[in-house]
């Protein structure tokens, strides 16, 4: 009876070894999960840019790889282990400095004093122009936060003397001026008053000369106001008169003008010293009619008509002009002028015209008397309108412009402006 329990013991023994080697090869086969892939490293923050060389952050470091799932019976593969994050943006950098400062500016060019006034028919000598002091450096821009500095700002040109465009400065508009003077005749039947052969051009004969178109009052000639055109060339103008009794439509002054332009390219005494980009008019009476009728040239720079007779088309003069202007206007009038009477002619022109005009009442000015010859105290601020506008003299702009002009605080005058600050 004891005899098969060998045998059951043996079977027993076998069952056991056959087991486990079942359970092995099931345990190989899915128990062990494959190791996890470690996270890929993660890529440093990119450093910060500067202004100026500023340093990239260090790199952040990848993530520790996932272990391996743990062997089990039929266990699940091991998930990876969880990639490493970025590392963060590196703060090793140097903090970013502000761009670089901006460049100075640099100073302006002193402006050129004007040479000192030749004296002309017993004139005292023009005192030369103050040489304008250069303008400071401008500053260095700020640094900007990470940004370039903003450059600085130039600095200003000084202020030139007086005397602009190569011509002299003057002290006084009404005293003469530095040249020496000539008259001539020229063009169709046109007086002519200009500084002479060797004045023209200037000392470096490299000026180029304004010119002035002038027209008569009613039955007179160019050697009645001789005084005032002689008193313009000894500026530097060249200054035109028609040989004509009747200026009101300006066909004689738009003639003589033309002369003038036509000699720049012809060879003489004029060629090359002609402005032809700087042309003005002037007139009296029925002249200064006409003077508004040259004025609706679009060549004209500037005019200055003196006590313009604009009533019954005299001289074939049409009143339509006044709005048909393409100049500045100082206009003149005379508060005893009874022949071309403010209110009726002048008043009408500073209303209608389409310019901008400063309007000065001489007190005490008449038209026979004050604005004949050299023109009395029109003179001087006549002078210094058209050095203004066709010399660029722009110490003469204070008399015109400005809250307080020269001529608006002058007790000898009253004036109005339209279209002048």
């Amino acid at each position: 009876m004891n005899a098969p329990r060998p045998a059951g013991k043996f079977y027993a023994i076998v069952f056991a070894i056959a087991g486990w080697a079942v359970l092995t090869a099931c345990s190989t086969e899915e128990g062990d999960g494959d190791d996890g892939t470690g996270g890929t490293p993660g890529t440093g923050g990119a450093g910060d840019t500067g202004g100026n060389n500023t340093t990239s952050g260090a790199s952040g470091k990848g993530g520790t790889a996932g272990g391996g799932g743990a062997a089990g019976l039929g266990g699940t593969a091991g998930s990876g282990g969880i990639a490493g994050m970025s590392g963060r943006a590196g703060t090793g950098g140097t903090i970013e400095t502000g761009g670089a400062v901006g460049m100075v500016g640099s100073g302006g060019t002193a402006g050129v004093g004007g040479a000192a006034g030749t004296a002309v028919d017993g004139g005292a000598s023009g005192t030369g122009g103050t040489s304008g002091t250069g303008g400071m450096s401008g500053a260095g821009g700020i640094s900007g936060t990470g940004g370039a500095g903003t450059a600085g700002t130039a600095g200003l040109a000084g202020s030139s003397g007086s005397g602009s465009g190569g011509f002299p400065a003057v002290t006084d508009f009404a005293a003469p001026g530095p040249f020496a003077v000539m008259e001539t005749s020229g063009g169709p039947s046109c007086t002519i008053h200009r500084p002479t052969d060797d004045e023209l051009g200037g000392p470096d004969d490299d000026l180029e000369h304004p010119v002035l178109t002038w027209g008569n009052g009613t039955g007179t000639t160019p050697a009645v106001y001789a005084g005032v055109l002689r008193h313009w060339a000894s500026h530097g103008f060249i200054v035109t008169a028609a040989n004509s009794t009747n200026t009101g439509d300006a066909v004689e002054m738009m003639d003589c003008l033309e002369w003038i332009l036509e000699q720049d390219t012809v060879s003489g005494p004029y060629m090359g010293h002609v402005d032809t980009s700087k042309l003005g008019a002037s007139g009296h009476s029925q002249g200064g009619g006409g003077t508004l009728m040259v004025g609706r040239d679009e060549r004209i720079t500037a005019t200055a008509p003196l006590q313009p007779y604009i009533l019954g088309g005299l001289g074939g003069f049409q009143s339509s002009s006044i709005a048909q202007q393409n100049a500045p206007m100082f206009l003149m009038s005379g508060s005893n002028d009874t022949i071309a009477t403010p209110t009726a002619n002048q008043q009408p022109v500073f209303d209608d015209t389409n310019v901008p005009v400063i309007w000065g009442t001489l007190i005490g000015g008449t038209h026979t008397g004050t604005a004949i010859g050299n023109i009395g105290g029109y003179r001087g601020p006549a002078t210094a309108w058209f050095r203004l506008h066709l010399m660029g003299d722009e110490s003469a702009r204070a008399l015109f412009y400005g809250e307080s002009c020269g001529l608006c605080s002058d007790s000898s005058w009253s004036v109005e402006r339209k279209g002048i600050l």
